[in-house]
């Protein structure tokens, strides 16, 4: 790998660092859960972190 993409993915890891936060989810697998939401966000054409922020969103909406 050239010195040129290093740079760039030292750049995207500090931006990430900088912009975003992250939370690690562990799903049961015998509720196949992982499959179900990939499933629900392929129909509404978005990705699957997407359709999690927007569960996320509206649940916390109910507490505001």
């Amino acid at each position: 790998m050239g010195e040129k993409y290093k740079d760039q993915y030292k750049y995207q890891d500090q931006y990430n660092r900088d912009h975003y936060e992250r939370i690690k989810v562990i799903l049961p697998k015998d509720q196949h859960l992982k499959e179900r939401i990939k499933t629900l966000a392929d129909r509404e054409g978005i990705s699957v972190n997407q359709w999690l922020l927007r569960a996320i969103q509206e649940r916390l909406e109910w507490y505001e």
